[in-house]
């Protein structure tokens, strides 16, 4: 697949997903590739392989790269940055981490990607969703830079966690069930995502699978 035919087939920003964008680009390239070849050469697996979502992955950071760094290393952008190129063609950082034996390769040399772009933004979301909805801008953070260096991406985490509408269902409806033992004065909090009986049910039986069930059970309503 050529840079122009993607811009064509494919636009990024009309994706939700990462996961979603390189499923579709490897289908697509594999129907490119089947053109160009005879019939009992043709690819015919059900299921993108993993060497094809690898290569569809790589199209797209490459993509991304050549629109925001058209300059590669001389790139403005990247000039207080130490930067190289990979045996795939990715820019990588190459920063102090390279020292770090211990470390894996893409931890201590992440690729980088430019802060608003669209691939960039499913990058984030996807690491957003890997840590589970809640995650605030550090863990994010965090987790990007064992494989990515988003240059001054932290405002992009910041609006991409907080455009989150999951993580904004989550907030505003969780409950706090406190349960209280009258004869050692014990604590025990479990959190409900409604006010109905089966999310108290749920919160009751994670209580009484950590605690035992209790002989007497009271109840004192009180929403704070």
């Amino acid at each position: 697949m050529t840079r122009s035919s993607a811009n064509v087939i494919i636009d990024p920003k009309k994706f939700s997903s990462l996961k979603h964008l390189v499923h579709v680009t490897g289908w697509v390239q594999r129907c490119l590739t089947n053109g160009r070849l005879p019939m009992n050469s043709q690819r015919k697996d059900r299921i993108c392989l993993p060497t094809e979502i690898s290569g569809a992955e790589t199209f797209w950071i490459k993509q991304t790269q050549a629109q925001a760094f058209p300059g590669g290393e001389k790139e403005g952008l990247l000039t207080r940055l130490n930067r190289k190129h990979d045996s795939n063609g990715l820019l990588r950082l190459d920063g102090h981490l390279r020292f770090t034996d211990e470390l894996p390769y893409e931890t201590r040399h992440p690729i980088l990607l430019p802060k608003d772009h669209p691939v960039t933004k499913l990058v984030v979301l996807d690491a957003h969703e890997r840590l589970g909805h809640g995650a605030g801008v550090e863990q994010v953070m965090t987790e990007l830079q064992s494989h990515f260096w988003i240059v001054k991406g932290r405002r992009m985490v910041r609006s991409v966690t907080e455009a989150c509408a999951e993580c904004r269902h989550h907030f505003t409806k969780k409950i706090g069930n406190l349960f209280t033992c009258l004869t050692t004065r014990a604590v025990h909090l479990e959190m409900s995502y409604s006010l109905d009986t089966d999310s108290f049910i749920n919160a009751f039986i994670r209580m009484t699978s950590r605690r035992g069930t209790p002989t007497y059970l009271g109840q004192w309503n009180q929403l704070c």
